[in-house]
């Protein structure tokens, strides 16, 4: 799922991969709320597992992030939709790039950022098929166009990826979530010696199995990222502190009472302590960060139904209320918003 404004209307609308139906879906936004079927919908192949807002206008980079990037899976390819300058909200589909079509992915991942330093928005992508599994670094090289920059195997089939500063040299890293090896690995990235995802990489264990997602974020207000994991294997989050650059330590296990599928760290409050965000099978959880010093740092949850299957989870004002909004698409062809 992205957010962006695609009519340009100033109320943030929605872009959801509907696997099942091959195509994207976007929901635009009305004065009434969300629609409940899309405004629009565009093939993007098979199973498109992932969509990224970003702008691919190469004059204006900083413009509307109202263009897209989706991926699928199966077919090998990344697809780039581009927004109308004349007609806001309509979108034209062109191929982004090949990257596998002899040995397909299953369900990959896509995150965006500026890689390179160029100014454009770049693409970082799981690929979870045997043969090729690691992560890909894809420069954007114009009128919606990448072009592979570096590779890293991971030797296991990564779940997720978040990218951050996690070393604090200005430059982006990659966190990703490693099941079958019960570890997150940290990929150090550096625009000066012209290195992507440094090897070798930093592994560390998830103290649960199957680690599913992994998330980056202040919780102890040091100005240095901190970490979480959520285990589907072992049913735990962990979060731990960090303590030197790129260590981390004081390990923070959190049982769940379902299987936790996606975790993030983020300020809800404005006070910018991180809060843990947690989705499981059933239920969205929420740990308000107490800023008191040791454990558990973290007040009881706030616990929040769910439907079946969540896919996602990601983080936007959708209200215009200048508040954080929590946003969750459900597997079976829907989605929730829960606005805090």
């Amino acid at each position: 799922m992205a957010v962006a404004d695609f009519n340009h209307d100033q109320r943030p609308d929605l872009a959801v991969t509907q696997r099942g139906l091959n195509q994207l879906a976007i929901f635009q936004q009305t004065a009434s709320g969300f629609p409940a079927t899309a405004t629009r919908t565009y093939a993007a192949g098979t199973s498109p597992s992932s969509v990224v807002a970003v702008s691919l206008d190469v004059n204006n980079p900083n413009a509307y992030l109202d263009d897209l990037f989706t991926v699928s899976g199966p077919d090998g390819h990344i697809t780039a939709f581009t927004n109308s300058l004349t007609q806001p909200g309509a979108l034209t589909a062109s191929l982004a790039v090949n990257f596998a079509s002899t040995y397909p992915s299953v369900s990959p991942r896509l995150q965006a950022g500026n890689l390179n330093g160029d100014g454009l928005i770049d693409l970082a992508m799981t690929n979870d098929r045997e043969i090729l599994a690691g992560v890909f670094a894809y420069a954007h090289r114009g009128n919606g166009v990448v072009e592979q920059i570096a590779r890293q195997t991971t030797l296991d089939l990564p779940a997720n990826i978040q990218l951050s500063d996690l070393d604090q040299d200005g430059d982006l890293d990659a966190l990703v979530a490693m099941p079958l090896y019960n570890q997150i690995r940290i990929m150090q990235h550096s625009i000066m010696q012209a290195e992507f995802w440094l090897a070798p990489p930093i592994n560390i264990p998830s103290l649960g199995t199957g680690a599913s997602s992994a998330a980056a974020g202040d919780i102890n207000l040091d100005f240095y990222p901190d970490l979480a994991v959520a285990n589907s294997g072992s049913n735990t989050v962990v979060v731990f502190l960090r303590t030197a650059p790129l260590q981390y330590t004081t390990p923070l296990i959190l049982p769940m009472s379902a299987t936790p599928r996606h975790v993030l760290l983020a300020d809800l409050n404005g006070d910018r302590a991180a809060e843990l965000i947690v989705t499981t099978d059933t239920q969205l959880l929420v740990y308000r960060n107490t800023l008191l010093p040791g454990p558990p740092r973290f007040a009881t949850p706030v616990i929040f139904p769910l439907g079946p299957n969540p896919d996602a989870l990601r983080l936007a004002d959708v209200n215009g209320d200048r508040v954080t909004d929590i946003l969750i698409p459900l597997r079976r062809g829907s989605y929730r918003s829960d606005l805090l």
